[in-house]
């Protein structure tokens, strides 16, 4: 469940970094660093790449579903995601890029 859980998160997380941190040169370095604390996993995600718009980490509210088939949208729920697979979550614009805080509980997963 927990490995699962932190497959989705970061693709999804590396898709919007791709997509749009690093939309404007078209490629760019990420850098993914894990580490157990206490009764936590914990992943580090930095990049290099544009700031988040308005320097924060989207709200994340799903797209509206309620509208004809022909108008469902193709994208919009990355953030809503990944807010429903992390017990905590914190960004922080770098001098020079990007970094993301991604916090698992173990204990949920019944690791630990």
């Amino acid at each position: 469940d927990l490995i699962g859980r932190v497959e989705i998160v970061l693709a999804e997380l590396f898709n919007n970094i791709a997509e749009h941190a690093y939309r404007d040169t078209g490629e760019g370095e990420v850098r993914c660093a894990i580490e157990l604390r206490d009764a936590s996993m914990v992943v580090e995600v930095t990049d290099q790449g544009g700031p988040m718009p308005g320097g924060e980490i989207p709200e994340g509210a799903p797209p509206d579903m309620n509208v004809d088939v022909d108008e469902l949208p193709e994208g919009g729920f990355g953030w809503f995601i990944i807010r429903s697979q992390v017990d905590q979550l914190s960004h922080k614009r770098l001098a020079l890029g990007n970094c993301t805080l991604l916090t698992f509980d173990t204990a949920r997963a019944g690791i630990g």
